[in-house]
């Protein structure tokens, strides 16, 4: 029987079970219940009508990928057939054999979809991604094995960048799509995931929820923005991704060179005489370092490289980038479209869409249209900006064009003008006060734009702009411009904030939030929080906790979580949380716990816990303990989180040791397999701390030799020998370092941060002292050279607090680093390290402390770093160098002389400042100290005053007052620091009497204040009595002195009877006595003195 007979019966086959499959539906249910299998039944039907022959020698393979039709997907081979210019590979590169199918990542990929049924690849714009899922999806449809096991694979491709993507019930659209498809080897490959983060993370969540049986899904997107001065909407799916290790990240530098072969190999096959193989570019160092830099792998920009060299020949390094440009220019820049082109190209390289009024308005009609007939141009209707225009080009190949543009019309120096022309254009279509003015500063920031984002927030005309349209955008966009525009000019945005509440109202701004979404709702909450607290209590002054309740019910448990904790922030009571929590339905909580992440179960457990611990235990009541049990087993990472939140909730441990003593152990091993060195060791300590048999039966399955092989593969270092010697035993360790060679060992060592080195033979010398005396003979002069400052100060003063042994082996270190140049890493290090450093050396020994400092001195190092250090580090260096060297402290001061400090005061917390100005009085001058106390009192912000704790507050004030001498200080006007002592007097009477008494040196009349006067003694002698004794006890005689003044000037009756109280024993009176003459006598400033003197006067009065 001849292949085409066999294929033919096969599908026959086939197509006979699918008949009974649906007549048996039909019988036992009178209709088919599943879509899918009619959908299937009739591509059968029409593939067997065809003759297999006919359709072989069309297609050139036997190949019946099914084309079951999508709403929202395409079929592979219609993505290869696409005119879309961003689709890339095109049938035809393959014909050429243009396209590379990188070994290594496809495998990858095989190995995530057979483990996990889903990979996420991530990269950078133009990294290659989409490329590479196409080609893996090619080699998946044509590998034998998938032929064999189901010949009718699927692939399929959806754009995350459409019109319905930040709607959730997007993602669960495509969700059930694929499940009406849901057949063996289908694979379904989502893009621009990054895009589209609403539908893709509610699409996650749902597969996570109730996988299919046998469908796998591929998605791409940019990396994960990280965490910024402005919080972006976090992309959930990474977390479902990140869970189960299925997120492959894509280097280009891995595949630009397969690239180039590949096209290589296709020029040269056509025309070996015009091109030189690219081989010989990469056999030349300086030609490889030429290609490097002109593709700067970006794939898309590569590509146009190779397309130029299409037309050049000879060496593919000989390329530059004006060759580029000029190829685009030639290609697009021509005709009428050139018009409109310019201006989408500068929106299209940061994937922003275009407008429908500005496109059709400000764009030339004829331009526009030359753009569709190329099909260059799209416009899709979104639900939110109604229709948005795109052009069909990869974001960098956009950008290209646009330089090329810029190139044209500049000339040779075009390269300085780029940024300029792309803000100019930007400005220009942001001046139309576009619906989707949003996106642009959205997705600069996606794109890493960041300083031209900053630069367009800060256009003083574009603020007005958009301030004037506030009222007919969506709320939600509104308060997403003012909270990024907060980040760097928060009044100005706090302003607009004020006057858009005023314009609509209230009522209407309320109403607007509350008919959001929920999960738009949660981010509303938090911006408007940030913006302004004040105005967030207004809008939800009369909202009612039922309201709330309502609008999250039905709501993923990560987002009503994510409410509650931000109600909490803003000073929500456990009363109202609780009336919420009370219209939610725990029930349908309960099955969505059981079925979402561990992690957010946890999360929400632990507000739970925290609003109403009755309801929490009711909560993990209705939770099934076997489902919670299998869970956990199969979840390391989660298994801490989950005991931690359960501890608030089981003080006795008995639930935690029940679901503990219930895991698998066995499952876990295998699952432990796979996992880091840093996740095994928190499974075994969360083990070990609730059931240390369960935690000794995880380290028997884990063997001595496992964890050593672990250590081998993972590049193990110091802290992971330190953690696991925390959690097993000597025998077990030291069988684990039995299977490991002394190179091994020593290796680990030095892979290790000195200080962690330290830390592990503070406590465990003599069980490693022979591979530390290995390490150090061979390695240790090599590693102090390139070691952290601080590192070598950990290293230094953990060696010398080991018994016996301490002080030699400090000694040792310390002779390697003085003949260590250390110059270079102190002058560009903050002083703090090296004033840390120079006091744990003179610990050991003042001979190596002196020598230290007076080489660094000497070099300039020191006066460089103080360039670029914060204050705390430059008080500390004060401080420590009047006790090691002093005659040093002059060239300090020098140094500080000749520097701006404004910006860093601004910048440094109350306790530095504090310390900094005494330090600078007393070793450097009293001038340069009043200097400074000035510039503490310009620069010193409510916020943190309101941070700070109150001695450190109380401390700084008086240094300022004491120091300085001055009458009109602006510190001790603000607001915040009455209403600190308001809101503090009850719990913390003795630090606000101290700093009152700092107050009333400078302001003596404000003892009649009506403020003043509201301060009250009752329920609270005691307790100053207490105060004033233990500042006697501590030798603190200013704080006591400044106390007594604050008492006295509140009244004098109950000031004496406090007073007389704490002085009660006759030896802490004497000891009071002699403190505050001594103090007198070394006191340096006339306040001091001044405020002494009084105090000695009162207390001899009490004592006489």
């Amino acid at each position: 029987m001849n292949p085409d007979e066999q294929r033919k019966r096969d599908l026959e086959d086939h197509l006979h079970k699918d008949l009974n499959l649906l007549k048996e539906l039909e019988d036992n249910f009178r209709y088919a219940d599943y879509p899918k299998d009619k959908l299937r039944l009739q591509n059968d039907i029409d593939e067997l009508n065809k003759q297999i022959a006919a359709r072989k020698a069309e297609q050139n393979s036997l190949n019946l990928a099914t084309q079951i039709p999508l709403k929202d997907f395409i079929t592979l081979d219609q993505y290869l057939d696409s005119s879309n210019p961003r689709y890339w590979p095109k049938r035809r590169d393959m014909e050429a054999k243009r396209l590379y199918q990188p070994k290594n990542y496809i495998e990858e990929i095989q190995k995530n979809l057979v483990a996990h049924k889903r990979c996420l690849l991530v990269g950078k714009s133009a990294s290659g991604k989409t490329t590479l899922a196409i080609a893996f999806g090619l080699w998946w449809r044509d590998e034998q094995q998938n032929q064999n096991q189901h010949p009718e694979v699927g692939i399929f491709y959806l754009d995350a960048d459409t019109s319905r993507a930040e709607r959730d019930e997007t993602g669960e659209d495509w969700y059930q799509q694929i499940c009406a498809h849901d057949h063996q080897n289908e694979l379904f490959i989502i893009d621009n995931c990054h895009l589209g983060s609403a539908a893709v993370s509610a699409f996650c969540d749902r597969w996570e929820r109730q996988p299919p049986k046998q469908a796998l899904v591929l998605l791409i997107s940019a990396p994960k923005v990280s965490e910024s001065d402005w919080d972006d909407e976090p992309e959930d799916y990474f977390y479902s991704f990140k869970q189960i290790r299925a997120i492959l990240e894509v280097q280009p530098k891995q595949i630009y060179k397969g690239v180039i072969q590949a096209y290589s190999y296709a020029y040269c096959l056509i025309n070996p005489e015009l091109f030189v193989p690219v081989e010989q570019d990469f056999d030349n160092r300086e030609r490889t370092k030429r290609l490097e830099q002109l593709c700067t792998h970006n794939l898309a920009a590569t590509r146009s490289i190779l397309e130029a060299w299409g037309n050049l020949g000879g060496w593919l390094s000989d390329v530059t980038e004006e060759h580029v440009l000029k190829g685009l220019e030639r290609r697009y820049l021509r005709g009428k479209k050139v018009k409109a082109l310019v201006p989408m190209c500068s929106l299209a390289q940061f994937e922003i869409p275009a407008d429908d009024c500005f496109v059709c308005d400000r764009l030339p009609e004829e331009s526009v249209k030359e753009l569709q007939d190329e099909n260059w141009i799209v416009a899709k209707d979104s639900s939110s900006y109604g229709v948005c225009h795109r052009l069909t080009f990869h974001p960098k190949v956009a950008a290209q064009i646009f330089r090329a543009y810029v190139m044209r019309r500049r000339g040779n120096g075009y390269k300085d003008y780029v940024e300029d022309e792309i803000f100019f254009q930007l400005k220009a279509y942001l001046s139309t006060r576009p619906v989707n003015f949003i996106q642009v500063y959205h997705r600069l920031y996606r794109n890493g734009a960041v300083e031209l984002q900053h630069r367009l927030l800060r256009d003083t005309e574009l603020q007005t702009h958009a301030a004037g349209n506030f009222a007919k955008r969506l709320l939600y966009d509104v308060i997403f411009y003012l909270y990024i525009l907060s980040r760097i000019e928060p009044s100005r945005s706090q302003t607009l904030l004020r006057n858009l509440i005023n314009h609509i109202g209230v009522e209407e701004f309320r109403k607007q939030m509350l008919a959001l979404t929920g999960r738009r709702l949660a981010w509303v909450i938090f911006r408007l929080a940030k913006l302004s607290l004040d105005s967030t209590s207004l809008v939800f002054s009369d909202v009612s906790p039922e309201t709330l309740g309502q609008k999250l019910n039905g709501q993923t448990m990560a987002l009503i979580g994510r409410v509650l904790n931000l109600l909490r922030k803003l000073g929500y009571s456990r009363a109202f949380l609780q009336q919420i929590i009370q219209v939610l339905t725990l029930n349908t909580l309960a099955q969505k716990a059981e079925q979402g992440s561990l992690q957010t179960l946890a999360r929400f457990l632990n507000n739970l816990i925290y609003i109403d611990h009755e309801q929490a235990k009711l909560f993990v009541e209705k939770l099934s303990p076997e489902t919670f049990r299998q869970r956990l087993s199969q979840s390391i990472s989660s298994i801490g989180m989950v005991f931690n939140v359960l501890r608030k909730l089981d003080n006795n441990q008995v639930l935690r040791k029940r679901l503990a003593d219930a895991l698998d152990i066995t499952e876990l091993a295998i699952k432990a397999q796979d996992a880091s060195l840093q996740k095994l060791f928190w499974l075994v300590r969360h083990l070990k701390d609730i059931s240390p048999k369960q935690a000794e039966r995880l380290l028997t399955h884990i063997t001595p030799a496992g964890l050593a092989k672990k250590l081998r593969a993972e590049q193990a270092t110091v802290k992971n020998l330190d953690h696991f010697l925390q959690v097993s035993n000597y025998y077990f360790i030291q069988d684990c370092l039995r299977q490991l060679n002394d190179e091994e060992i020593v290796a680990i060592f030095e892979r290790s941060k000195l200080g962690k080195i330290g830390s592990l033979l503070q406590w465990r010398f003599r069980q490693f002292e022979q591979f530390y005396s290995m390490f150090a003979t061979a390695n240790l002069g090599d590693k102090l050279p390139t070691a952290e400052i601080k590192e070598v100060s950990k290293f230094i003063t953990r060696l010398q607090s080991i018994p016996q042994e301490g002080k030699r082996l400090a000694i040792q270190v310390l002779e390697l680093l003085i003949d260590t140049d250390l110059t270079a890493r102190v002058a560009n290090t903050d002083v703090e390290q090296l004033a840390v450093l120079l006091l744990n050396a003179d610990l050991v020994e003042r001979s190596y402390s002196w020598f230290l400092i007076s080489t660094l001195v000497s070099s300039g190092a020191v006066e460089e770093a103080i360039k670029h250090s914060r204050i705390r580090g430059i008080q500390l260096l004060l401080r420590n160098l009047s006790e090691i060297a002093p005659e040093f402290l002059p060239s300090i001061g020098e140094s500080l002389q000749n520097l701006d400090l404004t910006n860093r005061i601004a910048k440094a917390e109350v306790k530095d400042l504090r310390h900094f100005l005494w330090n600078v009085r007393q070793y450097v001058g009293e001038e340069l100290a009043k200097t400074y106390c000035e510039m503490v009192d310009a620069q010193l912000s409510s916020k943190q005053m309101a941070n700070a704790d109150l001695s450190e507050l109380a401390g700084l004030l008086w240094n300022l007052v004491h120091i300085s001498g001055m009458d009109n200080l602006q510190t001790l006007n603000q607001p915040v620091l009455l209403k600190r002592l308001e809101n503090e007097w009850d719990t913390y009477p003795g630090h606000c009497a101290w700093i009152l008494g700092v107050l009333l040196v400078v302001h003596p009349q404000m003892a009649q204040a009506p403020s003043f006067l509201s301060f009250s003694f009752k329920y609270i002698e005691g307790k100053l009595a207490e105060w004033l004794t233990n500042r006697i006890d501590e030798g603190n005689p200013y704080i006591f002195a400044l106390t007594v003044k604050a008492l006295r000037a509140r009244n004098k009756h109950q000031a004496v009877k406090v007073v007389q109280r704490s002085l009660s024993k006759s030896f802490v009176a004497k000891k009071c006595s002699t403190l505050l003459q001594e103090a007198v006598e070394k006191a340096e400033t006339p306040r001091s003195r001044e405020v002494l003197q009084e105090t000695i006067r009162f207390v001899q009065q009490l004592t006489t």
